[in-house]
């Protein structure tokens, strides 16, 4: 059901293409492999950069937003936060310096 959840609210953003991944397997081999690089290579999907800011104390989420400040080349960010709570104060946090933020979970619909 929560798959489902996801799926609906990540179909109401804008796109020009959607690909969707999956790590479950129902059986032992894919029906298809198709790896990332493949995909950018072929246009399917743009290139992205990874990273991971590494803080070793105190709460991250102000440094966070003043790096996401400075990253002009970003377009979208994705950050995984530990619970619903958390997730909503950041995207307060980012909204409230002019950042447009939202945040997604379980629970939408």
């Amino acid at each position: 059901k929560s798959s489902s959840c996801h799926a609906s609210v990540v179909l109401r953003m804008l796109a020009r293409k959607r690909v969707f991944f999956s790590a479950t397997l129902q059986m032992s081999q894919p029906d298809f492999e198709f790896c990332l690089r493949d995909a950018v290579k072929a246009g399917v999907i743009t290139d992205y950069t990874v990273l991971v800011p590494f803080m070793t104390s105190g709460d991250p989420k102000p440094a966070l937003i003043n790096l996401i400040k400075k990253l002009h080349s970003s377009r979208r960010v994705l950050a995984f936060c530990n619970t619903v709570s958390e997730a909503r104060h950041f995207t307060a946090m980012l909204s409230a310096t002019g950042i447009q933020a939202t945040h997604y979970n379980a629970q939408d619909r």
